[in-house]
């Protein structure tokens, strides 16, 4: 992922957290805070996990964070999404 996909990602995710605070949401979703944050500061190597985006997606803020993710994600990112964060 480019640094501009990660911030973009970082910023969507942030708006899917909404109003929760970190813990609350990563307790919603199963996802650790320490990786929710990861995301948010862009500090890992490859998209994330496909399971991990399922995840926030549904207890997304967002009506339509689907959409927005697919927007920045890219087909590229798709194919190296074995390698992502999970």
């Amino acid at each position: 992922m480019t640094e501009a996909q990660k911030r973009e990602l970082g910023k969507l995710i942030k708006e899917a957290k909404g109003s929760r605070t970190l813990d609350r949401f990563a307790e919603e979703t199963g996802i650790s805070k320490f990786q929710i944050s990861r995301i948010i500061n862009g500090r890992y190597e490859y998209c994330p996990h496909m399971s991990t985006i399922a995840k926030i997606a549904k207890f997304s803020e967002l009506n339509n964070f689907v959409e927005r993710f697919k927007k920045i994600a890219t087909e590229e990112i798709f194919e190296a999404n074995t390698n992502g964060v999970h």
